[in-house]
């Protein structure tokens, strides 16, 4: 098991109906290669786990690079893992509201990732970008 962790900026001109399509696309993609995860969105930046086979993690890391609706993307994490943080979910999409963005004034809070029996490294992590203001 491979677990690959990066954080982005969105693109100006982000909308609700891209992220819902960057969902779309993750769970059918995801799904096909047995690749797990959770994409985080905080209205400026995202954050994304991948968990799976290593060469299908980095096979669809290498097309989320490409992706026009993000930039700036910084591989946080890489790592050999003895299980899964997420096996329920190809994947989730959990966003925050933003002050500094009003298209995303709807959403959640990470609770339910944040709440996740995982390694301290990884809640850190998480808990890093819970506190980055969007």
């Amino acid at each position: 098991m491979f677990r690959l962790i990066y954080v982005s900026t969105a693109n100006d001109g982000l909308t609700e109906t891209d992220l819902s399509d960057i969902l779309k696309e993750a769970t059918a993609t995801n799904s096909r290669h047995g690749i797990t995860g959770v994409l985080l969105f905080n209205g400026l930046n995202f954050l994304q786990m991948l968990e799976g086979m290593q060469r299908d993690v980095l096979d669809v890391f290498n097309r989320i690079v490409r992706d026009t609706r993000h930039t700036s993307v910084v591989t946080v994490l890489q790592e050999a893992a003895e299980a899964r943080v997420f096996p329920d979910w190809s994947m989730q999409l959990k966003t925050r509201p933003s002050t500094a963005n009003p298209d995303f004034a709807s959403g959640t809070d990470f609770s339910d990732v944040m709440n996740r029996a995982m390694p301290d490294h990884l809640s850190r992590v998480f808990g890093n970008f819970d506190t980055l203001k969007g």
